[in-house]
This record gives C-alpha cells, sequence and structure tokens, in this order.
C-alpha cells in the first residue's frame, strides 16, 4: 500500500510539474526509487499526449518506456550483484 501511494503522490507531483522540486528537496526519487520510476512513466505519457497521440497511444508509449528502463536497468542491477559477490 505504501508503494502504491507514493507511486500517486510522484504521478500527480509530475503532472503538475512539481516533482524535480519535491526531489531536490527531499530526494524523492533517491528514498525510493519506484517513485522515480512512476514518475518517468507519467512524463513519456503525458509527452506523447502534448504531441497529440490518442490516450491509449499515449498509455501505450509510457508503458513501452517503462518496458525499457526496466530492461536496461535489470541486466545492470544483476551484473553488479555478481561482481558485488565474487570481489567480496
Amino acid at each position: 500500500l505504501m508503494l502504491a501511494i507514493m507511486a500517486l503522490i510522484s504521478g500527480i507531483l509530475t503532472l503538475l510539474g512539481q516533482y524535480q522540486k519535491a526531489e531536490l528537496l527531499a530526494g524523492f526519487g533517491a528514498m525510493l526509487p519506484f517513485t522515480g520510476f512512476s514518475a518517468a512513466i507519467i512524463e513519456f505519457t503525458a509527452a506523447a499526449l502534448d504531441e497529440g497521440k490518442s490516450f491509449g497511444r499515449a498509455c501505450f508509449q509510457g508503458l513501452k518506456s517503462g518496458l525499457i528502463i526496466f530492461g536496461i536497468g535489470l541486466p545492470f542491477a544483476f551484473l553488479a550483484a555478481l561482481c558485488q559477490s565474487f570481489f567480496k
């Protein structure tokens, strides 16, 4: 429930254009990386809507960007964990 609340707060702050200020002030994305992830998805979706894409296409672009971010970050996280376990 707490993750959902934090994601909702970061989404609202992103739509209001205040997420970056909260991030600088309180380290919002560093405190819980999930909030930065949800804010990134919302930013991509809002950008697609601003470009004039339909709501469905904008949502698809937001989800696609989330999968790309997750797909790039996950292998690096596994690699970092492997390196840490080997070089202890």
